[in-house]
């Protein structure tokens, strides 16, 4: 099983306390016609145990992102005609997060692909204000990345990818990858680039370069649309847990957002296996990954 030092520390709750001592995460995420990636993120976060959440977006995407998650925030961000957030929207974005102490941002879910998304990722990346604070990228934000590849190392904060093959095979451009090559690919990938590296596969695996951990839980029953923007919700409210006001706001190190993506990913997979051992693998849909968290948070 996992190492429970992870879960023991997280799942401390003080007597004495209040939302601020569990973390605060942005998600930015969605698009016109996408705003349900948001919205499972936001509530793995808030089920993950995460003390406040916003969800930065365009307004008809975070409208409908607050009835259905009503204890979320949102951020509203100026779109395109397409419905897309622009690129200079970073600052915005920015200016919250530092007068909102905001612990970790994760960007991509519904995102979509196109000039702004590419420009907001990028200038994120960039930005010297938040580059101590953990940053999770998945989805539209992985298939926009390449353009700003090259600011992932000289960040000071670890930031965390969660590509399937096909993302990882058009962030890299490495086409002829498969399950059996990709590892040894993103472990060299993880060291160059200074950042965590979670491939979502059959057997789900990370890698910092240094390490790999192959996951143990999980079931097929997880190949189901919006399984990975869950994902993402639990990765980026534990390492704002972690970086909290309860531990200082310290600057997590590379082993510290290893062992926390780890201990994620194998939550993630528990929650899978409980839903679909009350569902079936057939019928587990991301709500039911989300709805299995407390129960894989008493099992750990």
């Amino acid at each position: 099983m996992k190492s429970m030092s992870v879960f023991s520390k997280l799942s401390y709750r003080k007597k004495e306390s209040n939302k601020y001592d569990y973390g605060h995460v942005l998600i930015i995420a969605g698009s016109r016609g996408m705003a349900g990636a948001g919205v499972l993120a936001a509530r793995a976060a808030l089920r993950t145990g995460i003390g406040l959440v916003t969800v930065g977006s365009i307004s008809s995407a975070w409208k409908a992102m607050l009835n259905a998650v009503p204890e979320a925030m949102a951020l509203p961000l100026k779109e395109s005609r397409n419905g897309i957030i622009t690129g200079n929207n970073y600052k915005k974005v920015v200016e919250y997060i530092l007068s909102r102490k905001v612990n970790a941002v994760a960007v991509g879910p519904g995102l979509r692909t196109a000039r702004g998304s590419q420009m907001f990722v990028t200038n994120i990346l960039k930005s010297k204000q938040i580059g101590s604070m953990p940053l999770v990228i998945d989805a539209d934000g992985i298939n926009v990345l390449p353009v700003g590849l090259k600011y992932l190392a000289s960040r000071e904060g670890v930031s965390v990818i969660t590509p399937h093959l096909g993302e990882y095979q058009r962030l890299t451009g490495e086409q002829k990858l498969d399950t059996r090559t990709v590892e040894q690919h993103a472990k060299l990938f993880a060291r160059e680039h200074k950042i965590v590296c979670v491939i979502k596969k059959n057997k789900t695996f990370v890698t910092d370069g240094m390490r790999v951990y192959r996951n143990t839980t999980g079931n097929p029953g997880m190949a189901t649309a919006g399984a990975g923007d869950v994902l993402t919700g639990i990765i980026t409210a534990m390492l704002s847990m972690a970086a909290g006001v309860s531990v200082s706001n310290k600057v997590l190190t590379g082993n510290d957002v290893f062992d926390i993506v780890t201990s994620a990913v194998y939550l993630h997979g528990m929650a899978g296996d409980i839903a679909a051992g009350k569902l079936t693998q057939n019928s587990v849909t991301a709500s039911d990954i989300v709805e299995s968290i407390p129960l894989a948070w008493k099992r750990v």
